[in-house]
């Protein structure tokens, strides 16, 4: 399992990993970390903390999988992406620009 899949396997446990003060912080319910895990992320700490740590990529939007410049639109209860190049917003519709 690579430190990818296993922040995303961990999340899917309700397991939520952070970086605070330049520490790895482990969220989890009672009884949810088993020792296999609590090795595995001592093991990958260093990566993990620079996953963690790493910008996130931009969104592809709903419409359109060749641009990144999107936003999400605030008139349908979905806010889904929107390309903002191929559909230029109009005042009123964006909640935020990606």
């Amino acid at each position: 399992m690579t430190p990818t899949e296993l922040i995303a396997d961990l999340r899917a446990r309700g397991i939520i990993l952070s970086v605070v003060d330049s520490r790895l912080r482990v969220d989890a319910p009672r009884g949810v970390i088993t020792a296999d895990i609590r090795e595995w992320i001592a093991t990958h700490k260093a990566k993990l903390m620079e996953l963690l740590l790493r910008p996130p990529s931009p969104p592809y939007s709903y419409l359109c999988q060749r641009h990144t410049r999107c936003w999400r639109c605030a008139v349908h209860t979905d806010n889904y992406w929107v390309c903002g190049i191929c559909h230029p917003p109009y005042d009123g519709q964006i909640v935020e620009w990606w």
